[in-house]
């Protein structure tokens, strides 16, 4: 293999990872996800490798550490060839994990040897492994657990590695999951063999109650605040709220936007037809100006949320009397 280079790029990470590098480290609370990059680590060595693969894997709350270190020392069977170590559990895993330090240390820049490390989330007991594990990798990547649009977005890219244009009522479900990504991709993959009940916590009130948010948010901004205010109080979760709200503002823009060539919305767009001819009477009635400022508003206020300068719910609040605000409300749209 020498030392050429393998990338993997996927719609999560846009950063490529190249097999020069030695040892990688991908840990944190989403599991599911740092499971996916693991895999896609293990499957682009054994492309790359071909028949020449020399895979040695541990998991170290059950193998006995000297086993793995064993691997680290040893050459590839193929003398011209890579081989790759998988750890996993490195921080979490035997007592005596610790002595694998040294032969990690000792391969950390070896051109023979690819080292991929795995765990869990960081807590008091396994943060001085974790420091330990960081001095010695080439990239660390931590998998923190999704929520709100971010979460919103990824559910719609794994939808979209299916096929599926998933339907309002499935969103919500789907976002009722929280940061359990795990839970989600099972639920995708029932929806994508035709399941209609796929399980998950019920809202208080009736997707109907958020549905007429939808619709009062560009009609009637006053109705919207109050209704709100209704779903916050019966338990809604803000982060699903502002991301089903800043999805019918996207899907406002994309109609605006087809209707100004009178082509329908692209498929690709992931609009689904319901929503789609709705947010066609609603761009219809909103100027172009408007629409523009609503979805700037919802970008800017999800910058906010992501770096902690305000909460979802006081984002909502923002938006709405924004919207119903004397600079809020336009005329109309007129026809040419």
């Amino acid at each position: 293999m020498g030392n050429a280079v393998v990338r993997i790029l996927t719609s999560h990470n846009t950063n490529p990872i190249s097999l020069t590098r030695m040892i990688y480290l991908l840990y944190g609370s989403d599991t599911y996800r740092s499971r996916q990059k693991l895999r896609e680590i293990i499957e682009t060595y054994k492309t790359k490798a071909g028949l020449a693969a020399d895979i040695h894997r541990f998991d170290l709350e059950d193998d006995p550490p000297e086993r793995a270190a064993e691997a680290l020392k040893t050459a590839s069977l193929l003398s011209s060839a890579k081989k790759l170590v998988v750890l996993e559990y490195v921080f979490s895993g035997a007592a005596d994990v610790d002595e694998l330090w040294g032969p990690l240390a000792a391969v950390r820049n070896a051109p023979e040897t690819v080292v991929a490390l795995w765990d869990g989330a960081v807590n008091k007991k396994t943060a001085a492994r974790w420091r330990a594990a960081e001095k010695i990798t080439a990239k660390s990547q931590e998998f923190s657990a999704l929520d709100g649009a971010t979460l919103a977005r990824w559910i719609a890219e794994e939808a979209g590695r299916r096929g599926i244009v998933l339907a309002p009522r499935e969103r919500f479900a789907l976002m009722g999951f929280g940061p359990d990504t795990w839970r989600i991709v099972h639920a995708l993959d029932k929806i994508a063999l035709g399941a209609t009940d796929i399980g998950g916590p019920e809202a208080a009130l009736p997707d109907s109650a958020i549905f007429a948010l939808g619709d009062a948010f560009f009609a009637d901004p006053r109705r919207a605040y109050v209704l709100l205010h209704e779903l916050l109080g019966a338990g809604r979760e803000a982060h699903q709220i502002f991301a089903y709200l800043a999805g019918q503002a996207r899907a406002v823009l994309a109609a605006r936007a087809s209707g100004e060539v009178r082509r329908p919305i692209p498929k690709d767009v992931g609009v689904h037809p319901f929503v789609a001819k709705k947010a066609g009477v609603a761009a219809g009635r909103l100027g172009k100006e408007l629409i523009g400022r609503i979805q700037s508003d919802f970008l800017d206020e999800d910058y906010k949320i992501k770096i902690g300068l305000i909460t979802a719910d006081e984002s909502l609040v923002r938006i709405i009397l924004k919207l119903g605000g004397p600079c809020g409300r336009a005329e109309p749209a007129r026809r040419a």
